[in-house]
């Protein structure tokens, strides 16, 4: 049998690879706190994403039902609704935060370590090259979703608008939006709190997994569990 192991064993090390029960080895994070190392297993942060973004969206029409029904015009107001707006507005821009994160987390896990992308800059008439981290850093969302996914897989999700394009380029101008939030004169926030109580958040998580799909297919699948996913 062999000897546990010992926090000394773990001193200095960032990951390790620990084989379960059924032989196959699992990479694992290492973490230290007040001197006591502890291990899990590193996640696909895009799936957690994905996972939270889906969570909130199951909670936003229920604050958003409780919301128009303390603060109907028609009806005479016994108590504010200030608790339930708070709700719906915190879920409804988790969500698209979490799924535009998602989305990009997805895009930037599919770039191979090793590939070059190269697109014409007309104004400087020249070829401009981004390696895996300067197309991380330097390039959108939109380049990377509608340039450099079609280069790495040579097949463009973008090649025919249809529901589940215009749904993705809805949720990428929502986050902006979100986050970053502009005052307009007299109005405050009332556009983006507009269009959060009308977005399609189902359609914009369906149209998510289906782009997920298409480049890495099976990767959101639906489970037998009475769940979206």
């Amino acid at each position: 049998m062999d000897k546990p192991l010992d926090k000394k064993d773990f001193k200095n090390k960032d990951s390790a690879f620990v084989i379960n029960d059924e032989g196959n080895a699992t990479l694992c994070m290492i973490h230290q706190e007040d001197g006591q190392p502890y291990m899990f297993p590193i996640p696909d942060l895009t799936l957690i994403y994905f996972t939270q973004a889906q969570s909130n969206i199951k909670d936003i029409q229920v604050y958003k039902n409780e919301l128009l029904t303390k603060s109907a015009i028609a009806k005479i107001q016994t108590e504010s609704s200030t608790n339930e707006f708070y709700q719906f507005y915190g879920a409804a821009a988790a969500a698209i935060i979490f799924l535009s994160t998602a989305l990009e987390s997805f895009i930037n896990q599919s770039i191979p370590e090793n590939f070059i992308f190269r697109q014409a800059n007309g104004q400087k008439k020249c070829i401009e090259e981004y390696d895996h981290e300067q197309i991380q850093r330097f390039l959108s969302t939109d380049s990377k979703i509608k340039n450099v996914m079609p280069s790495i897989y040579k097949k463009d999700f973008y090649k025919i608008q249809n529901k589940n394009t215009l749904n993705i380029d809805s949720l990428k101008r929502l986050r902006d939006e979100i986050i970053h939030t502009k005052i307009v004169k007299n109005e405050m926030h009332h556009g983006v709190i507009k269009k959060l109580l009308a977005f399609n958040y189902d359609g914009a998580l369906q149209s998510v997994a289906v782009f997920m799909n298409f480049y890495n297919p099976n990767y959101i699948i639906e489970c037998d569990c009475g769940l979206d996913f």
